[in-house]
């Protein structure tokens, strides 16, 4: 049996971790079940703006928030528009943002030169975090802000591997926009 794990490992490719790594998310998703119209954690601040956007048909931001969270509105609110407001609704866009924001980690890891299962154990140590859990079914701001700091490190890893004038370029483009979710992607 050993045997058989050891050979697994060594002829994994990205494709078959990245598969294992979106139906861990999935499972997650499965055995959390977070369902229901009514707000988690900080929620009803942050989707104030969405409702705002959908409503009024321009940004406007809560007095009660410190993030500038002007990506997660654009997305939100243009959502909320066509399919209507629901705090369910947008826990499930958390959910695809927490999919993506794995992906994010294993780009960058495979950027840092692991191998897909050491990328992928890297990517499951993230998503078990007790915290993960929580901020992937609701619609807090931190995985938004993950998100686009992991891409961002990812592309600069691998413009400076290949020493490529676009990937710095595209890098910066994407921390420009991770900045106008979390302030702090400056750092």
């Amino acid at each position: 049996m050993l045997y058989y794990w050891a050979f697994m490992i060594t002829r994994m490719t990205d494709k078959k971790a990245i598969t294992i790594l979106l139906f861990l998310q999935l499972l997650l998703f499965l055995v959390v079940q977070p369902g229901g119209n009514f707000p988690l954690n900080d929620d009803w601040a942050y989707s104030h703006s969405a409702i705002w956007l959908g409503e009024e048909g321009r940004i406007r931001l809560s007095h009660w928030i410190a993030p500038n969270i002007v990506p997660q509105t654009l997305l939100g609110g243009s959502l909320s528009m066509l399919f209507g407001f629901s705090f369910e609704f947008l826990r499930h866009l958390n959910q695809c943002i927490s999919l993506l924001a794995a992906l994010a980690a294993f780009a960058l890891f495979r950027a840092g030169r692991l191998t897909p299962p050491h990328a992928l154990v890297g990517c499951v140590v993230l998503i078990a975090m007790p915290s993960w859990s929580v901020l992937a079914n609701s619609y807090m701001t931190d995985l938004y802000g993950l998100l686009f700091g992991l891409a961002a490190a990812a592309l600069f890893l691998r413009a400076l591997d290949r020493g490529s004038v676009s990937l710095v370029a595209a890098a910066t483009v994407v921390v420009c926009i991770g900045m106008l979710q979390r302030q702090v992607l400056l750092v």
